[in-house]
């Protein structure tokens, strides 16, 4: 009895008769998923092969991640007994199957199903025929060698195979071509080939370099659950460091630490910088928000600044003086850093934020971290308030805060013809030279550094907008402040000289018209969705799958939104601009866009990387009318989200051969990769003292203590392309080589 149960058992096994068993299936990014498990298992077609079109949203009822590309989770039981994963692009015809073969770097194929919905028969072996024999063919059931599985009806051919440590599922329509080169890897290019080169061609790029980045111990950030990256800075002819700038990955913070100018005062101080992105803080109403006084963020902060110090062999890193600067929403991490170590804190920055410890409201004593002992930690620091001048009068949260802390040495600094989004020259200048005068106050080179006295430094009036200041500036004893709906208006400065700048950079464009911009695509005005980034214009790209078209002009009548609040008129009213819309240039703001011409941009991935992060995909720009004799700086923002991987289309892959080790005073090297499909291969550089040309890498000087081996990373890509014939995005291949002495 037991020996014929026995043979039954194996019977059922070998026969195939065990059933794929789906354990669970979520859709979501990040942190941020909604439970599909049900509904994913509607999409069964057989006890080995679940299909179908993943449209999470409808699935799951919700988005449980507005705005960003999701996926589609399905954990199973495999026939074997083993727990499988993997994940589904959302918005494709796609499935899973069983008995399909774990990860492989080399193509192995594994099953191939006909049919459409639930009606499909298994061609496995004849697809591996085709496959074998390395012809092209026209995909229809007399070429697959099969009745018609659901006659009247569209069909697909749906295969499962493993390449390049990756389970794929892919799909092709009824009378499409295919042949092996589309899945297996094989070099063979298509004919757009022939027709594309380089969007970058002739350019330098990550010509800021960040020569070192390391993943900070103990954090897991909450964009994609991965540690953060903190990328160093150097400049080349520093011996030893003086301080350094931290900030983390808003969106403007990185713009400003590789601004040219700014590395020009980064030379002058000896001040490095450090890039910390994606924030490893969690926070509410916004992450990026750094409790000080959380052991576990703390020491990672404190771990991170040792690590650099190890890797770079810039020792005094560990404990160095240091400014914090932060954008919007992360606008308080120049506070928070200097209220962690007051001792340490050079100066804080707060880029178009809030004054410390008030709300937009004028409230002040409701921020969690920012306390009113956090603000006695501030006491005596530098901290500068930066915000945008588009139109308006001055901000002066600061007021408030220093009715409750006189001895804050808070100056606020409006930015005329400049935005929330928006960094210029000419702010640049100022904060290089505010960075001298808070080093020179704070007393570098002895710990722990100064206080600064506020008894000892001028005030200046607030800006005025259009109007000259109503005081004269002067020392604080000798200042009459105007009086005002929050306090005195006494915006305080360091001393003479700062003032003197000060009120120069507040007094640019004063008295000239306000001008409206827009963009422009497909020979129309984007319009305006009047939220937070306002203009999202549609990323439509060239043959080459990266450039896209859009160029920027005036408006001629005033939108509904922000635009009446900066220029004192009703929506709908008609408006004077300048005569010049080919001197409005379009430029990157932020996240992975470069420019190419006055009507054209690129995608361009950068250090940041190819993660699930909302940022990895998306980017903004900035439109930038210089302004003239009448009329005032003009600029207008604008976002564009990408996905970070094409998906669909003939399957690329890099080969992108090791790079081997280079000497000391080496001018460059020539990068080498293939794509399989013919396509020009892109670059980036993670890290490392190099940038890149023309598919070379060109080295720039090491700084003078650097740690040898000095480690470069550099990643191979080729994104793919939406329109005719679809490529899909080849995976990034990563190599990693030493400078050596």
């Amino acid at each position: 009895m037991k020996k014929t149960l026995l043979m039954l058992m194996l019977l059922f096994v070998a026969s195939g008769m065990m059933a794929l068993e789906i354990v669970e299936a979520k859709f979501g990014i990040d942190t941020r998923w909604a439970d599909v498990t049900e509904a994913f298992k509607k999409m069964k077609v057989n006890d080995d092969f679940y299909f179908g079109y993943t449209d999470g949203i409808r699935m799951a009822g919700k988005d449980p991640a507005p705005g960003i590309a999701k996926y589609l989770i399905v954990k199973y039981k495999d026939n074997d007994g083993s727990i499988r994963e993997r994940a589904l692009q959302e918005k494709t015809l796609t499935g899973i199957a069983a008995d399909i073969p774990a990860p492989m770097e080399k193509f192995t194929f594994g099953r191939a199903f006909w049919g459409d919905q639930n009606k499909f028969v298994e061609v496995t072996g004849k697809v591996r025929e085709i496959i074998s024999g390395g012809k092209e063919v026209t995909l229809n059931n007399d070429s697959l060698g099969c009745s018609d599985p659901c006659p009247g009806k569209q069909k697909f051919l749906m295969m499962f195979y493993s390449i390049a440590m990756e389970q794929l599922c892919e799909s092709f329509k009824e009378n499409s071509k295919f042949k092996a080169s589309m899945i297996d890897g094989s070099y063979d290019p298509v004919p757009l080939a022939k027709e594309i080169k380089s969007p970058f061609k002739g350019m330098e790029l990550d010509a800021a370099v960040w020569q070192w980045s390391i993943p900070m111990a103990g954090t897991c950030n909450p964009e994609n659950n991965l540690p953060s990256t903190a990328f160093l800075y150097i400049p080349p002819q520093t011996k030893k460091l003086r301080g350094v700038i931290v900030g983390q990955y808003n969106m403007l913070e990185r713009p400003i630490m590789e601004h040219p100018k700014f590395r020009e005062y980064l030379q002058k101080l000896d001040y490095g910088c450090i890039w910390i992105a994606p924030s490893p803080f969690k926070g509410k109403p916004y992450n990026g928000q750094f409790d000080f006084r959380n052991p576990e963020q703390a020491a990672a902060m404190d771990r991170m600044f040792k690590d650099l110090a190890e890797v770079s062999g810039y020792k005094e890193l560990a404990d160095i003086p240091f400014v914090g600067i932060g954008h919007s929403a992360m606008a308080d991490f120049g506070y928070q850093m200097a209220a962690w170590k007051p001792e340490r804190a050079i100066a804080g920055i707060s880029f178009d934020g809030a004054a410390p410890g008030v709300t937009y409201n004028f409230e002040y004593g409701k921020d969690p971290i920012l306390n009113d002992d956090a603000l006695t930690r501030l006491e005596g620091i530098p901290l500068l308030f930066r915000s945008g001048g588009v139109g308006g009068g001055a901000n002066l949260r600061a007021i408030v805060a220093r009715k409750f802390h006189p001895e804050l040495a808070i100056t606020v600094i409006m930015d005329p013809g400049s935005s929330h989004f928006d960094i210029n020259d000419n702010i640049i200048d100022y904060m290089g030279k505010y960075l001298q005068k808070a080093d020179k106050v704070r007393g570098i080179g002895s710990m722990p550094l100064k206080n600064v006295d506020v008894k000892n430094g001028w005030y200046v009036d607030y800006w005025r907008y259009n109007d000259q200041p109503q005081v004269k500036a002067a020392p604080v004893a000798g200042f009459q402040p105007k009086k005002g709906q929050y306090g005195d208006e006494a915006n305080w400065v360091i001393d003479e000289e700062h003032a003197a700048f000060h009120e120069a950079h507040e007094a640019l464009y004063r008295g000239k018209k306000v001008q409206l911009l827009a963009y422009i695509q497909e020979g129309k005005i984007v319009p305006d969705r009047k939220d937070h980034f306002q203009i999202h214009p549609k990323f439509i790209p060239e043959k080459d799958g990266l450039s896209f078209k859009i160029k920027a002009g005036f408006l001629d009548v005033v939108t509904e939104g922000r635009a009446p609040g900066w220029v004192g008129r009703k929506a709908g009213e008609k408006i004077e601009h300048g005569g010049d819309p080919q001197n409005i240039h379009i430029y990157p703001d932020c996240g992975p866009v470069v420019r190419i011409d006055d009507e054209t941009m690129a995608v361009r991935f950068d250090r940041f990387g190819f993660t699930s992060s909302r940022r990895s995909g998306g980017f903004s720009m900035i439109a930038v009318h210089a302004g003239d004799d009448v009329y005032r700086r003009g600029v207008l923002q604008s976002e564009i989200s990408v996905p970070v991987f094409n998906k669909q289309g003939i399957r690329q892959y890099i080969d992108f051969p090791e790079i081997k080790d280079v000497k000391e005073g080496t001018g460059s090297v020539k990068l080498n990769a293939v794509c399989n499909t013919g396509m020009p291969v892109e670059y980036l550089v993670v890290h490392g003292p190099a940038y890149l040309k023309d598919n070379e890498l060109i080295f720039t000087p090491v700084p003078p203590n650097s740690r040898y081996p000095v480690e470069v990373e550099v990643t191979a890509w080729q994104y793919g392309t939406w329109n005719e014939p679809k490529l899909s995005s080849a995976k990034p291949v990563t190599r990693k080589f030493n400078i050596v002495k």
